[in-house]
């Protein structure tokens, strides 16, 4: 078995109604012209294949990478054009069969044992492209990941992470490396005034600017009682019906750690940021439409779930090894940034540039999914321009903007 047919069966099973060891056993079988068993399928998947499958996302992702670096953006947007790059990253779970959970350990649970694992996903904003992929289990937390970054980070380069990925330390390598962040503040972190290192009680700062009106204020604080991070923390005010629905969460929320005290009940009428970005490049509202930006990812994963159904990958009765699980999916990743990344990213431009209209993520992802070997097939590039312009483009609507409209200018 060779290492591409190895992979493109893989690339064609996926495609199919349930993907299995069966499904791909057959669709290798007639690349290779011969037959191979389910047992045959089964014992190929071994450590040695699990490593190559990891390395090869790994030369993918890296590859991708360093053609951006010499290509221009594909979409630009006023609010950023003062930063290199912009990553957005988010982790996403996906449920494993419970036999699993030595190696994928879910989360601690009174029913039993639980697998899951978890993948984090880096994309760099301007270019669309994935900048990197981890897979991990559940109990491997966010903010144990977030130094990660820092060995790809670039002086004037922005990231967007949530709350999750909060540690001051890695803001301050951030600093450090001329580069800039965006990520909501703790609760319950301490505050100092900056020039007398006087202890701030933000919540009472917030009662008084509600009173008086303000939707913004502006902070130049020192972060953290051990590491007194300098840096700037804007509270914008929430709308009313959002702060309601925050705090009726909130009040039904009956877990044990859950903080239902008058000062986390005020903090939720805001939406609060730390931030080295200085206010005359981004100001207090400015700050709050970047920061929405990062539902991107979110849309990424739900792509994932919805229309390419990476968890289905596992839905067997068949008792999985992790090798199996692994290579499952490394290559699933791999496909998606070779094809379906890539795709996305020539056709949005196309369409935009030749019919002026907006590809939409989740429209085009049901299409690739149920399309993907005629989209290969078919070179008409002109056909499928104006076939996606037609039924994957975002519909105008009156009422609100779609992602692109709210965030972006074409180049």
């Amino acid at each position: 078995i060779s290492p591409l047919n190895f992979i493109l069966s893989f690339f064609i099973s996926i495609q199919k109604d349930k993907h299995t060891l069966r499904t791909w056993a057959v669709e290798l079988a007639i690349i290779i012209r011969s037959t191979l068993s389910y047992n045959g399928m089964k014992n190929a998947q071994n450590e040695s294949r699990a490593k190559f499958a990891k390395q090869l996302l790994e030369e993918v992702v890296q590859n991708q990478i360093q053609k951006t670096s010499t290509t221009k953006n594909l979409i630009s947007t006023q609010l950023l054009e003062k930063f290199n790059r912009v990553f957005l990253e988010d982790s996403t779970c996906i449920n494993l069969p419970s036999h699993l959970h030595e190696f994928f350990p879910g989360a601690y649970s009174k029913t039993g044992k639980a697998a899951t694992a978890k993948i984090q996903l880096r994309q760099e904003l301007k270019s669309g492209t994935y900048t990197n992929i981890e897979l991990q289990s559940f109990r491997d937390n966010d903010q144990k990941f977030a130094p990660n970054i820092l060995k790809d980070l670039q002086a004037n380069d922005l990231v967007i992470r949530d709350l999750g990925y909060s540690v001051l330390t890695v803001f301050k390598e951030m600093i450090d490396l001329k580069a800039f962040f965006i990520s909501r503040l703790r609760f319950g972190i301490n505050l100092y005034n900056s020039q007398t290192d006087e202890q701030i009680d933000l919540p009472k700062l917030l009662r008084k600017a509600r009173r008086n009106g303000q939707s913004v204020v502006e902070l130049e604080l020192k972060v953290g009682k051990k590491a007194k991070l300098k840096t700037r923390v804007v509270a914008v005010r929430c709308p009313p019906n959002v702060t309601r629905k925050k705090r009726k969460a909130a009040r039904e929320n009956r877990s044990a750690k859950a903080n239902h005290s008058q000062d986390y009940m005020e903090l939720l009428g805001w939406t609060i940021f730390i931030t080295n970005v200085d206010v005359e490049v981004l100001s207090g509202q400015q700050l709050l439409q970047v920061y929405g930006y990062r539902w991107r990812i979110e849309i990424i994963f739900k792509c994932w779930k919805s229309h390419f159904k990476i968890d289905k990958l596992f839905n067997t009765h068949t008792k999985l090894s992790k090798q199996q699980v692994e290579i499952a999916f490394y290559l699933f990743l791999v496909w998606l940034t070779l094809f379906f990344v890539r795709m996305y990213n020539f056709f949005l431009i196309e369409v935009y540039t030749k019919k002026q209209k907006i590809l939409s993520l989740m429209k085009f992802a049901k299409f690739v999914n149920e399309h993907f070997s005629d989209l290969l097939s078919d070179p008409d590039l002109d056909y499928w321009i104006d076939h996606l312009a037609y039924y994957c483009s975002y519909k105008k609507r009156n009422d609100r903007l779609n992602f692109f409209e709210q965030c972006f200018l074409f180049n």
